[in-house]
């Protein structure tokens, strides 16, 4: 199964509530993450870090992906290593912004 390629980003928040999109790079909204301050005023809080976890999801795949090539030879893992583990720092960074 294929997804909507990346990287996506995070619009900024709507004007009439507690709502942030994910878009793809051709504009199209993969999707939205909401929380309901008439629900749980707590949720809210949660609508900035989810949403960058989930813009980030494709490039933590592609670092999950890179750290697990069928063919690496014994040499070619300590050269990649740093290439792997930058793509992980990345990702990560962006999930936790």
């Amino acid at each position: 199964m294929a997804h909507t390629p990346g990287p996506w980003t995070i619009a900024p928040y709507h004007s009439l509530g507690a709502e942030q999109d994910i878009i793809a790079p051709n504009g199209q909204r993969v999707c939205s993450v909401a929380g309901s301050k008439s629900f749980d005023e707590d949720t809210n809080e949660w609508i900035e870090p989810d949403a960058h976890l989930i813009a980030a999801a494709p490039e933590l795949l592609a670092a999950l992906k890179a750290m697990l090539p069928e063919s690496w030879e014994p040499a070619d893992y300590l050269n990649n290593r740093k290439r792997v583990m930058d793509l992980a720092r990345a990702a990560i960074a962006k999930a936790e912004r």
